[in-house]
């Protein structure tokens, strides 16, 4: 069976002009009811560029701002588009993705902490790297005899590299890292909130049919399981 490239987007280099990616391109993704050819994708270039293969070479769309390290910083869940960045503010962020307008700066949202109700972890030394993170730890009060404390879901300093909407989007997970890379993060909104202590989440992903399965892998290689 042959095989046939259908279209290469090419690199852009014209600072003038924003149809297309200038660095290094990191994530791609499909976007529902484009029939194969509509595609959304983001680069080091803080950029995220649209894209119709029935229609040239060029971009058909821009949005100015985020800076994608990883493939599993975009995702996409019914007409929103999830966006984690690779920089110390704004780095979560939720589109709409017909209108490309900003739907929701969830970095800067308000998260009670909450620990995991069950892990599994694919090694055993790496259950002692994960800690669960109190919301009094987070936002430096008490909590007692009043409403949880709330804090930023991520501060300024936290930088994301995974950001991915759970099957149904009830849950969003972000993983990431300090600025220095010597302590991770996992997060799921209202949910869940960890510290991994020496290395960066590199990614995160939940079960295909459920919502309460999650799997994070860090920089170092290792791979977690959590329940929710």
């Amino acid at each position: 069976m042959s095989k046939k490239k259908a279209v290469t987007f090419p690199r852009n280099d014209s600072p003038n002009e924003l149809t297309g990616h200038s660095s290094r391109v990191c994530a791609v993704k499909y976007i529902p009811g484009g029939h194969g050819n509509t595609l959304v994708s983001g680069a080091w270039d803080n950029t995220l560029q649209f894209w119709d293969a029935r229609k040239g070479h060029r971009s058909t769309g821009t949005i100015v701002g985020p800076q994608v390290a990883s493939n599993f910083a975009l995702d996409i869940c019914d007409n929103k588009l999830l966006v984690g960045s690779f920089r110390k503010n704004d780095q979560v962020q939720i589109y709409d993705i017909r209108t490309r307008t900003l739907l929701q700066d969830l970095a800067n949202s308000g998260m009670p902490a909450a620990v995991v109700r069950t892990g599994k972890d694919s090694d055993s030394d790496a259950a002692s790297t994960w800690e669960s993170t109190s919301s009094a730890d987070s936002a430096g009060g008490s909590g007692v005899n009043g409403p949880p404390e709330v804090f930023p879901m991520l501060p300024p300093g936290l930088q994301a590299y995974t950001a991915q909407f759970s099957c149904n989007g009830k849950y969003v997970a972000v993983g990431g890292s300090n600025c220095d890379g010597s302590k991770g993060f996992l997060r799921v909104l209202n949910t869940l909130d960890m510290s991994w202590q020496g290395t960066g989440c590199k990614c995160a992903v939940f079960g295909h049919k459920t919502e309460n399965l999650l799997a994070a892998v860090g920089t170092e290689g290792k791979l977690a399981m959590f329940e929710l």
